[in-house]
C-alpha cells in the first residue's frame, strides 16, 4: 500500500517553512560573521593561544605590530613567560589578569583572559607608551618648577626673618608691617608648592605611605588642641567627639594628619558663628571620620566639584587667609591612598559635613598595593624590582611569653635599625606580622642578597643590644623580578612562603 502524499496546500507550508529557516540561518551566520570580524577590524593586537604553547589566532593589527610572532612562537617576548602566569592563575581560580610588558620600545598594557576554563587563552593589548611618555614628562616638569621656585623662595624667606629680626638695622612699623605681609605670601607659596608636588605624586602613583600604627583617638585630640587658640579667637565652639577606648588604624600618620587639618582649616574658615565638631568611631567599614561646621553651606550644583584641583566655593569672611584650591583635591587623594573614601554632605545655610572612610587594613595589604605600583614602574622602565622580608625569629612564642606590648616593641625597633641600616629614602618599608617588609626599586636579586646579609648583621646586633637579650634571631626572604616571578601577585606568593 503506497503511503498516503501530502495535499498541495501542506507541500506549500513546508516550502514556506524550510524557506523561512533557511532566512533564518542565513542572517545568523552573517550575525555571526560580523561578530568575527570584529577581532578582524580591531585596532589593537588580538592573540589567542592555547596552554600547550600553540597559537591559534592573531588578529591584523597584532601581525603588523609584532610581525616576528608567528615564526617565534611562544619564544616571543608577548608570549614569554605566559605559561607560568596561567598556571597562577589556574591555581588561583581567576580567569583575568592585566600586566605591563615592554617589547622593544613600547610598553602595553596586556589583558590576559581564560576562555571556558581553558585551555585557551586570549590575549588584548592597549598601547599606553605615549601615555607614560606624557606622564612622566609632567612629572619631570612640576619636580623641575618647584626645584627651580624653592630655591630662590629659600633665600627671599631667610631675607625677610633677617630684615624683619631687625638683624641688618632697626625697621619703622610700617616696614615691619609690609616684611609681614611678605611672609606670609611666602608660606603661602611655599604651601603651593608642596601641595603641587604631592599632587603629582599621587597622579603619578609615586607617592609613598609611611605607615605605623597609630591611636586615632590620641591623633584627633593633640590635632584639635593646635586649633584650639585659633578657634576662641573667632569666637566659634571647637569639639571632638571620639570613643574613650582606643582606636588603632594602621595609617600614614603625617598624611591624615594633613587631611584632618585642611578640613578643620576649611571648616573655621567658612564658618562665622557656632561650632565645629571632630568625630571618629569604628563601623562594619572601618574608621568613620567627620568634620561637621555650622557654616554657610555649599550649593547643591557645586559639590560634585568639591574636590577638584583648583576649585573655591563661596567668599572666606574678611581677613581670613585664602586657600590654594588644592587641600581638598589632597584630602582625596591621601584618603584613596589608604584605600578608603571621602564625601561632602552639605546643604546651603544648613552647615557641612566632610566624611571619609579608612579601612582597617592589615599592613599587607597597604604593601601589596605599594608592590603593584613599583611593579609597573619597574616593567615600564626594564629595571629589577626585589622584594626582601626581615622576619623575627619564633614570633608567636614571643607573643605567647610576654603578652603584645615588649614584642611590637621589637619590631618597631626593627623597622627603624633596618630603615637606618639601608639608609635609602625611595624604599618601601613596612611592618607587620612580626616581619619588616621592603620594597628595592631597581635593586637586583644578587645586589639585595648582599645587602640583606649586612642589614640582618647590624639588625640582630642592635635588636640584642637594645632589648638587653641574648641575639634575636631573624629569617630572611628575597624574591626578585624579573628572575623569580613575572607577576606582582606571584612574587608576593614568593615573600610570604
Amino acid at each position: 500500500m503506497e503511503p498516503k502524499r501530502p495535499s498541495y496546500e501542506t507541500l506549500q507550508k513546508m516550502i514556506a517553512k524550510l524557506e523561512n529557516e533557511l532566512a533564518d540561518r542565513r542572517d545568523i551566520e552573517r550575525e555571526l560573521a560580523h561578530l568575527a570580524s570584529y577581532s578582524e577590524m580591531a585596532p589593537s593586537p588580538i592573540v589567542e593561544a592555547d596552554i600547550h604553547g600553540q597559537i591559534h589566532y592573531i588578529n591584523p593589527a597584532a601581525l603588523q605590530e609584532f610581525p616576528e610572532l608567528e615564526a617565534a612562537g611562544f619564544e616571543h617576548p608577548v608570549l614569554k613567560d605566559l605559561l607560568p602566569i596561567l598556571q597562577t592563575l589556574q591555581r588561583d581560580g581567576k580567569s583575568l589578569v592585566t600586566r605591563p610588558i615592554k617589547i622593544n620600545e613600547k610598553i602595553y598594557d596586556q589583558q590576559i583572559s581564560i576562555l571556558d576554563d581553558g585551555p585557551r587563552v586570549r590575549l588584548y593589548f592597549r598601547d599606553i607608551t605615549e601615555l607614560k611618555r606624557l606622564d612622566q614628562l609632567k612629572t619631570d616638569f612640576v619636580n623641575m618648577v618647584s626645584h627651580e621656585l624653592r630655591s630662590p623662595l629659600t633665600t627671599i624667606n631667610a631675607s625677610i626673618r633677617m630684615l624683619a629680626a631687625e638683624q641688618l638695622g632697626a625697621i619703622t612699623s610700617d616696614q615691619k608691617e609690609a616684611l609681614k605681609m611678605a611672609q606670609n605670601n611666602i608660606d603661602r607659596l611655599g604651601r603651593l608648592i608642596n601641595e603641587l608636588l604631592d599632587i603629582s605624586k599621587i597622579e603619578a602613583g609615586k607617592l609613598e605611605l609611611r605607615c605605623e600604627s597609630v591611636d586615632m583617638g590620641q591623633l584627633i585630640t593633640e590635632i584639635v588642641r593646635n586649633f584650639e587658640p585659633l578657634a576662641r579667637e573667632r569666637g566659634l565652639d571647637l569639639r571632638m567627639v571620639i570613643p574613650a577606648e582606643p582606636l588603632e588604624l594602621f595609617i600614614d600618620r603625617d598624611k591624615i594628619v594633613q587631611v584632618f587639618t585642611n578640613l578643620i582649616q576649611n571648616a573655621l574658615k567658612f564658618t562665622e558663628k557656632g561650632y565645629v565638631v571632630i568625630s571618629a568611631s569604628l563601623d562594619a567599614q572601618g574608621m568613620r571620620c567627620q568634620v561637621s561646621d555650622s557654616g554657610h553651606g555649599i550649593e547643591s550644583k557645586d559639590l560634585p566639584k568639591v574636590f577638584g584641583k583648583f576649585q573655591q566655593f563661596g567668599h572666606a569672611p574678611k581677613g581670613r587667609e585664602k586657600g590654594t584650591g588644592l587641600g581638598l583635591s589632597l584630602c582625596k587623594g591621601f584618603v584613596e591612598l589608604h584605600g578608603g573614601r571621602i564625601w561632602v554632605e552639605s546643604r546651603l545655610g544648613a552647615g557641612t559635613q566632610m566624611i571619609f572612610v579608612l579601612p582597617s587594613l592589615a599592613a599587607e595589604s597597604l604593601f601589596n598595593e605599594e608592590v603593584r605600583h613599583l611593579f609597573e614602574d619597574a616593567v615600564s622602565h626594564s629595571q629589577p624590582l626585589t622584594l626582601v622580608s626581615f622576619g623575627i625569629e619564633q614570633w608567636k612564642l614571643l607573643l605567647a611569653n610576654n603578652g603584645r606590648e615588649m614584642p611590637a616593641i621589637l619590631l618597631y625597633r626593627l623597622q627603624a635599625v633596618v630603615k637606618s641600616a639601608l639608609g635609602v629614602e625611595s624604599v618601601t618599608v613596612i611592618q607587620g606580622r612580626g616581619a619588616v617588609w621592603l620594597a628595592l626599586p631597581e635593586i637586583a636579586k644578587a645586589a639585595a642578597q648582599e645587602m640583606a646579609r649586612r642589614v640582618r648583621r647590624d639588625a640582630e646586633t642592635s635588636l640584642a643590644a637594645a632589648m638587653d637579650m641574648p641575639a634575636a634571631g631573624l629569617e630572611v626572604k628575597i624574591a626578585s623580578y624579573p628572575e623569580d616571578a613575572n607577576l606582582p601577585e606571584e612574587l608576593l606568593q614568593r615573600l610570604a612562603a
